[in-house]
C-alpha cells in the first residue's frame, strides 16, 4: 500500500493502537474540520479509505515507517 508521508503522519497523530481505533479517531476528527479545511478534509478522506482495506499487520507496518520517517528529520 502506498502512503504519503502526510498520510502516514495523520495515521501516526490519530493511532490509538488499533487499526480499528484509529478510524474511530479520524472520523471523529473528521466532523469538526470546518469546510474550508479542504487539505486536511480530502486528506482524512483518503488514509480512511486506506485504512479500510488494510490489514492490521499492513497498520502496524504503516505506523511503524511513519515513525522512522519522523525520526529521520
Amino acid at each position: 500500500m502506498n502512503l504519503t508521508f502526510d498520510e502516514r503522519m495523520l495515521m501516526t497523530l490519530y493511532n490509538n493502537g488499533t487499526r480499528g481505533g484509529t478510524v474511530g479517531n479520524l472520523k471523529n476528527m473528521r466532523m469538526c474540520i470546518s469546510q474550508d479545511e479542504t487539505f486536511l478534509g480530502n486528506l482524512t478522506n483518503s488514509v480512511l479509505s486506506k485504512l479500510d482495506i488494510m490489514t492490521e499487520d499492513d497498520f502496524e507496518d504503516a505506523i511503524f515507517k511513519g515513525l522512522e520517517d519522523i525520526n529521520a528529520d
